[in-house]
C-alpha cells in the first residue's frame, strides 16, 4: 500500500526586511514557504546617541554591527566614505552580504568576521560573538592592539552582552549604542487563518529558526492561539537551526526533530532541499513477496539517485528510519495526555493571555497618559510665556502712556480720566487673562478712590457705574485654587504610602491569656491523711484542667491563623503583580498631576474627569478600610466638590462710561 506524504511546508520566521532573500531562494527550489516573522524590527525613536556616535566614527579602531538589521539601520544615517582607519567587525556571511548590499567591502576597509579564522575542520566553525572575538585577538586584525583600542558597539535595545564583556574584559574601551528595536510580531488575520488550516490539516512543517528570541516568540504565539492542541502539534514539526545555540533552546521549548544547518543562507537552504527530498520518497508497507519486489525496485532506483546526494542527506535518511516508531509512541502519548489534560491546560492559557493582555494594556495605557502628562505641561509653559509676553506688553504701554503723559500738558480731569482707564484696562487684562478678581476689585476701588479725590459733581455717573461693577465683583464665589493645588499634592505625597489590596497581609490573632491556677485546696485535718489524699488528687485536676484549656485556647488561636476570609469587590485587584502595583501607583499620581494642570488652566471638565479616574482606582485596588485610605477618598470627595471656574464679568461698562465721558469732557472744555 502507497501512503502518500504531505510535502513540507518551509515556513520563514525571519523578520520582513530579511526575509524576502531568503523566501526566493526556497522558491527557487520549486518549495511552498509561508513567511510569519517571529520578531518586528522597528528604528529607535531617540536617534541622538546614534547620531553623535556616526559623527565620531573616525575616533574608533573598530565598529562592530551585531546583525544585518543593524547594518541596515545604521547605514541609513550614514553619509560619505567610510573612514579607512576604522575596521568593522560582524558575525557572519549574512551581515557581510549586507555590508555588500551597501558598497561596503574588504576593497573599502577593513572587514573582519569569523570566517576569517584559520581553522582545519569546518563543521566547528561558527559565526558568533565567541568566534569574531577569537578572530580579534590576533595580533595583525586591528592597526593597535585590541586593549588600546575604542569600540564601538552597534546593536540591538535587547540582545547578548557576551561580545561588550568580553571586549571590556580584554581592556578595550567600548561605547554601546542601540540603533533598532525589536519587539515580538503580532499575526495578522490572514496568517492566524493559515496557522489555524495547518493544524487542522496537520500539515508537516519545517521551520527555520534564525535566532532564540524569535523561535521563542513564535512557540508563544501559536501556542495561546491553536491552543494545547496546536502546541503538540507544532512541537512534532522540523526544526533547523543554523547555531547550536538555537538548536538548544529549541531542544529546551519541546522539540525532539532538530537539524543543524551551519550559517549562511546557502547553508540553510541546502539543509532544507535535503529534507524535502527526503520526505518526498513515498513510503510503502506491506507484506509479500511482490511488494518486496516493489520495494526492491525502489531501493534500486534510490540507490543510482544517491550519487548526486550530500553526506548529510545520507545521515538523515539513516536517522530518519530509525526514529520513525519513536515518533509514532511520542506522539500516542501526547494526543493521551492531552485529552487528559485538556479542560485543565486550556482555561489555565486563557487566564494567563487575559491577564497579559490587560498588562499590557496598562502599561500602554500608563505610557499614553505620561506622554499626555508632557504634551500639557508643554502647553502649560507656552501659556505662560504668552501671559509673559502680554504682561510685559502691558508694561511696555504703561511705560508708553507714562511718557506721554509728560510730555504733554493736560488739565488735572484730562489726567483723572487717563490714569483711570489704564487703571481699568490692567484691571481687565487681569481678570480676563488670570482671573484675578481680587486686584481687578483693587483696581476699581483705586479708580474710584481717585474721582473722589477729585471732588467732581461731573464725576458722579462715573463712579455709580464703576461702584456697579464693584458690587458685581465683590458677590463672585471665591476660588481657593492655591488650597486646591496644596491639597492636590498633599494627596500624590501619600500614594506611596496607601495600602493596596494585592499588598495586604491577614491579621494575626492574639492568643488568649493563660489563667492562673487556682491555688491548692486544704482541707481536713493535719493528721488526716485520707482528706491530705483528696487535696492532692483535686490540685492535680485543677493543674490538668488548666494545661488542657490552655493548650485547647493555643490549638485554637493556631487555627484562627490559617484561614482569612475577606470580602473584595473586585477579585482582579488581588492578583496585581508588585511592579503593576508599582505602575498602578505612578497612573495615579499622574492622573492628580494632570488635574493639578487643569486647575492651573482653568479646565474644569478635565480636572472632574481626572478626580472621578483617581476616585474609581482608589476604590477599586486599595483597602478601603484602612484610616489612610479612607482620608484619600474624603480629599478627593472634597476636591470634587471644589469649582475652579466661575463666569468672569467683564469690565467694558466702566472702561466705556471713561472712554465716552473724556470726549464729553474736552467739548466743555472748548
Amino acid at each position: 500500500m502507497n501512503i502518500e506524504l504531505q510535502p513540507p511546508l518551509i515556513v520563514n520566521t525571519r523578520p520582513t526586511p530579511q526575509a524576502a532573500a531568503l523566501t526566493a531562494r526556497l522558491r527557487a527550489q520549486h518549495l511552498e514557504v509561508f513567511e510569519s516573522p517571529a520578531i518586528e524590527i522597528l528604528p529607535i525613536e531617540d536617534l541622538t546617541l546614534l547620531r553623535a556616535a556616526l559623527a565620531n566614527l573616525a575616533q574608533y579602531q573598530l565598529v562592530v554591527f551585531v546583525s544585518p538589521n543593524a547594518i541596515a539601520q545604521v547605514l541609513a544615517h550614514w553619509q560619505g566614505p567610510w573612514p579607512a582607519a576604522t575596521a568593522i567587525g560582524v558575525m557572519g556571511p549574512g551581515s557581510r552580504a549586507a555590508l555588500q548590499g551597501r558598497g561596503l567591502t574588504d576593497a573599502h576597509c577593513t572587514i573582519i568576521s569569523p570566517q576569517h579564522v584559520d581553522e582545519t575542520d569546518a563543521e566547528n566553525l561558527r559565526f558568533d560573538s565567541e568566534s569574531l572575538l577569537k578572530q580579534l585577538n590576533r595580533p595583525d586584525a586591528l592597526p593597535v592592539p585590541l586593549a588600546q583600542a575604542r569600540v564601538l558597539v552597534l546593536r540591538g535595545t535587547q540582545g547578548r552582552d557576551l561580545i561588550v564583556e568580553q571586549l571590556h574584559a580584554q581592556g578595550a574601551q567600548v561605547d554601546v549604542v542601540a540603533c533598532y528595536q525589536r519587539r515580538a510580531a503580532v499575526f495578522t488575520a490572514a496568517q492566524q487563518a493559515q496557522w489555524h488550516a495547518l493544524a487542522q490539516r496537520d500539515r508537516p512543517l519545517i521551520l527555520i529558526a534564525t535566532s532564540s528570541e524569535g523561535l521563542r516568540n513564535m512557540c508563544a504565539a501559536v501556542d495561546a492561539l491553536l491552543g494545547q492542541t496546536g502546541r503538540a502539534w507544532l512541537r512534532r514539526q522540523t526544526i533547523v537551526a543554523p547555531h547550536p545555540r538555537i538548536a538548544e533552546q529549541a531542544k529546551q521549548l519541546g522539540f525532539a526533530n532538530i537539524r543543524l544547518s551551519g550559517a549562511g543562507d546557502d547553508s540553510i537552504v541546502e539543509k532544507i532541499v535535503a529534507l524535502t527530498t527526503l520526505a518526498a520518497a513515498p513510503a510503502q508497507t506491506n507484506p509479500g513477496k511482490s511488494n518486496t519486489g516493489k520495494i526492491s525496485n525502489h531501493r534500486t532506483s534510490s540507490a543510482r539517485e544517491m550519487p548526486h546526494m550530500s553526506n548529510k542527506i545520507r545521515e538523515v535518511l539513516t536517522q530518519w528510519k530509525s526514529t520513525q516508531w519513536l515518533l509514532l509512541i511520542l506522539v500516542a502519548l501526547l494526543v493521551l495526555q492531552f485529552i487528559w489534560s485538556r479542560q485543565q491546560v486550556d482555561s489555565l492559557q486563557h487566564e494567563v493571555a487575559r491577564r497579559s493582555q490587560e498588562s499590557q494594556s496598562m502599561s500602554m495605557e500608563t505610557q499614553s497618559y505620561a506622554r499626555t502628562a508632557q504634551d500639557l505641561a508643554r502647553e502649560m509653559q507656552d501659556r505662560l510665556a504668552v501671559l509673559e509676553a502680554n504682561i510685559a506688553q502691558s508694561r511696555s504701554q504703561q511705560a508708553a502712556l507714562e511718557q506721554l503723559y509728560q510730555d504733554l500738558s493736560r488739565s488735572r480731569d484730562e489726567w483723572a480720566l487717563s490714569e483711570i482707564e489704564q487703571i481699568l484696562s490692567v484691571a481687565s487684562q487681569q481678570l480676563q487673562l488670570a482671573g484675578n478678581v481680587q486686584g481687578a476689585i483693587i483696581a476699581l476701588q483705586a479708580a474710584d478712590a481717585r474721582l473722589a479725590r477729585a471732588d467732581r459733581p461731573q464725576f458722579l455717573p462715573l463712579r455709580r457705574v464703576l461702584a456697579r461693577d464693584i458690587e458685581r465683583l465683590k458677590v463672585l464665589p471665591f476660588v481657593d485654587l492655591a488650597g486646591i493645588t496644596l491639597k492636590i499634592d498633599t494627596l500624590i505625597g501619600t500614594i506611596d504610602n496607601l495600602p493596596a489590596l494585592a499588598d495586604a497581609r491577614p491579621p494575626q490573632v492574639k492568643p488568649k491569656e493563660k489563667t492562673p491556677a487556682a491555688p491548692p485546696v486544704k482541707s481536713g485535718k493535719p493528721g488526716d491523711k485520707p482528706a491530705a489524699a483528696i487535696s492532692g488528687l483535686e490540685n492535680l485536676w485543677q493543674k490538668t484542667r488548666v494545661q488542657i484549656a490552655a493548650a485547647w485556647d493555643e490549638m485554637q488561636g493556631d487555627l484562627s491563623n490559617l484561614i482569612q476570609v475577606r470580602k473584595v469587590e473586585q477579585d482582579d485587584a488581588l492578583f496585581l503583580m508588585p511592579e503593576q502595583v508599582f505602575y498602578l501607583r505612578e497612573h495615579l499620581k499622574l492622573r492628580l498631576l494632570n488635574a493639578r494642570l487643569s486647575v492651573l488652566s482653568r479646565n474644569e471638565a478635565a480636572y472632574r474627569a481626572d478626580l472621578r479616574a483617581a476616585t474609581v482606582w482608589v476604590e477599586k485596588y486599595f483597602d478601603t478600610s484602612q484610616h489612610s485610605v479612607i482620608a484619600a477618598e474624603d480629599t478627593l470627595k472634597q476636591l470634587q466638590a471644589s469649582t475652579i471656574v466661575i463666569e468672569l464679568p467683564s469690565l467694558s461698562d466702566s472702561l466705556n462710561a471713561v472712554r465716552n465721558f473724556k470726549p464729553v469732557q474736552n467739548e466743555k472744555q472748548k
